[in-house]
């Protein structure tokens, strides 16, 4: 990527990132120059933060929770009937993607929970580039993981590993894929990670020290091939307790530059986009 000067918005989703673990093994890189906690929704069943839910929410800037076997829709009752042979008679029209692609979300892979395609995002209403983004781009290799786990077809060590491949892998994409930005002014690039570790190792910390410890130095390096002037933003959507196993009720943030107000909730980060985008474009025409 050229270092045009040109001012943007680089935003790194790490999903799980928790705040006490930053703060505990002073991990300057992901601190950056103002951290925080952040209010997120929180999911009336569960009583925790719950990954789709938040990063829709993110995504809107407001909270956001779309069941499409809830919603008043007619193919809704096509794709019931569809899960309904698969669970029970054990076979595949072929039918399942096409009819779930016409349902009217943004869906996140099989996941229940989408975004009305009515809603814009902020991806919908900049100049934007969406890297391995929930409900855009996201290739849920993540989810399959525990899915074959959850089957016993893995091993918890050879479920950890597998987790470990797929962290390498999207390290890398990421760096390549900020090589190829070129007039985008937000960029939205997400990991599955620390949370999809954490799950299965928070009674093994010392790989989960070892993992923050490396996303520190990803950091450090993602940082230096991004101009300057670029506003560069972590978030989290929840933390993660490695003595329960289970979410936090915060998320995180960090913030390169000093941010006016300071966000309190993930659905500031909305209008805080838009608004930092705008400005940038009255300042490149002047």
């Amino acid at each position: 990527m050229k270092r045009t000067g040109t001012d943007r918005i680089f935003i790194l989703g790490l999903d799980g990132l928790e705040y006490e673990l930053v703060e505990r093994w002073n991990l300057v890189h992901l601190k950056q120059s103002e951290y925080g906690k952040l209010e997120v929704p929180i999911n009336e069943k569960s009583h925790q933060p719950l990954t789709p839910e938040v990063w829709g929410a993110f995504l809107v800037g407001k909270q956001l929770n779309v069941d499409i076997e809830k919603m008043n829709h007619p193919l809704v009752l096509i794709f019931r009937i569809l899960k309904f042979l698969r669970k029970y008679i054990n076979i595949s029209l072929g039918l399942g993607n096409k009819i779930q692609n016409k349902i009217p979300v943004k869906r996140w892979g099989m996941m229940k929970y989408g975004i009305p395609l009515d809603q814009k995002t902020f991806l919908n209403l900049t100049k934007s580039k969406a890297i391995n983004v929930p409900f855009y781009n996201n290739d849920t290799y993540t989810f399959h993981i525990a899915y074959l786990f959850d089957r016993g077809e893995l091993s918890l060590k050879q479920a950890i590993k597998a987790y470990q491949r797929i962290y390498m892998k999207r390290k890398e994409v990421i760096l390549s894929e900020v090589e190829k930005i070129h007039d985008e002014n937000v960029i939205f690039a997400y990991m599955h990670f620390p949370d999809v570790l954490e799950h299965f190792t928070f009674k093994r910390p010392w790989i989960v020290r070892k993992h923050y410890l490396d996303l520190n130095n990803f950091v450090s390096i993602l940082r230096g091939k991004i101009e300057d002037s670029t506003l560069f933003l972590i978030v989290s959507d929840h933390g993660f307790n490695l003595k329960k196993g289970t979410h936090t009720r915060y998320g995180f943030y960090s913030s390169s530059q000093p941010l006016n107000p300071k966000p309190t909730r993930i659905t500031d980060f909305f209008h805080l986009i838009l608004q930092t985008v705008k400005k940038n474009s009255r300042h490149r025409h002047h």
